[in-house]
């Protein structure tokens, strides 16, 4: 995969076009495309990266796609729009927004071999980041609306085929998102058993890294981790899965 690598970007118009938006403040948009690494080859003391603006899209997205399931869904449970919620903002939905509208072609990152853009997770992630980024963008130069239609025209279309997908199992989600965010697979770790052996209780430790993150208790290791995973995606996602 070829990236644009060069100081300048090539002409965000293209990506304008794209979205079917004009910006007013062609700056924001150039915001938007500016991976944090650029900074390093500019001597622009005027160059921002995009993460203040990924910060404002994430929140916009928030609003916009949570009032939609409200409104369009009032049979649902709190905990199935959740899971519809985190199906439709998960890093890999919106790299594949990033993907379709090819965004990577207009932006600004480093360049040289330090920075290795060309590493698919780090093009899957730079993606989701600056669809986001787009988005706060949109916020500021045209107002709610606009930033409403976009997510209306390239984000909310999945929502039917999010709606009619199986429902996955607690580890299998979680470790689907985990992989998509932090590029690591999830771990399992027995951490005590006790009472007779026919009727034996297990805990077992989640761990992201060296960190762990939850615990899960049942009467069999696997019984044990699906409580463990059930529990990291209610507090690390807030989201509920099935079995």
């Amino acid at each position: 995969m070829k990236l644009n690598s060069d100081v300048a970007p090539l002409d965000p118009a293209g990506l304008e076009r794209r979205i079917g938006v004009k910006f007013t403040d062609k700056q924001l948009l150039m915001d938007a495309l500016t991976h944090r690494s650029y900074l390093n080859d500019t001597t622009s003391s005027y160059a921002v990266c995009n993460e203040r603006l990924e910060f404002l899209g994430d929140a916009v997205l928030d609003v916009v796609i949570k009032h939609h399931l409200f409104r369009t869904m009032p049979t649902h449970t709190e905990g199935r729009m959740t899971q519809l919620y985190g199906a439709l903002v998960n890093n890999r939905a919106l790299a594949t927004i990033g993907e379709q509208l090819e965004v990577e072609h207009y932006m600004r990152f480093a360049r040289g071999s330090g920075f290795e853009l060309r590493k698919e997770k780090s093009v899957h992630y730079m993606r989701a980041c600056a669809i986001e980024a787009i988005i706060g963008a949109l916020r500021i130069d045209r107002g709610m609306g606009v930033a409403e239609l976009f997510i209306h025209r390239f984000i909310l279309p999945r929502l039917e085929e999010i709606k009619h997908s199986n429902v996955q199992d607690p580890k299998s989600l979680l470790q689907e998102l985990v992989q998509s965010d932090l590029q690591i697979t999830p771990r399992y770790e027995q951490l005590e058993s006790h009472g007779p052996a026919h009727d034996r209780v297990y805990t077992v430790g989640l761990f992201l890294g060296l960190l762990q993150v939850s615990t899960g208790t049942g009467q069999s290791i696997q019984i044990a981790e699906m409580g463990a995973a059930a529990v990291a995606l209610k507090e690390r996602y807030g989201m509920e899965a099935r079995n």
